[in-house]
């Protein structure tokens, strides 16, 4: 909710309690509920990024499903581990932990609500299925019917 009474001061944000200035094409890192957050002024609005990677607690939300699974945790460390030796490689090293990164998203893709939505819309659709708003819907996202 951007909010900002004077047209000569920056916009404001709101988020949670605070509220955060951003000037045009601006680019900064601040802490909100101890949380280190990068601001980005877009074209239109101001989006708010928090940084998981560093968040202890995200990690510990995020690593959970590995409670009672050994292998797979230990896998998933070693994984970690070749990423941070990639990266420490330098210039070759950064692309090769990019791809692995790609991979794991990918990887990741068809366990995440957004697979199963896809899937259901596409059956919806070949079946005949698809109600008015759900292809209106689509449309608007970019697919092609």
């Amino acid at each position: 909710m951007a909010t900002g009474a004077d047209a000569s001061r920056p916009p404001r944000t709101k988020v949670g309690p605070y509220f955060l200035t951003s000037h045009p094409g601006s680019l900064a890192s601040v802490w909100v509920n101890g949380r280190r957050c990068l601001l980005v002024r877009g074209n239109a609005a101001l989006n708010f990024y928090a940084s998981m990677m560093l968040d202890p607690e995200q990690w510990e939300v995020v690593l959970q499903v590995y409670a009672g699974h050994p292998v797979p945790a230990l896998t998933l460390a070693y994984q970690l581990i070749e990423i941070k030796r990639s990266l420490k490689r330098g210039q070759k090293g950064i692309a090769d932990a990019i791809a692995g990164l790609d991979l794991a998203v990918e990887a990741l893709y068809p366990h995440t609500d957004f697979y199963n939505m896809g899937r259901t819309f596409f059956q919806r659709t070949i079946e005949g299925n698809l109600k008015p708003e759900q292809e209106e819907k689509l449309r608007q996202l970019g697919v092609k019917l």
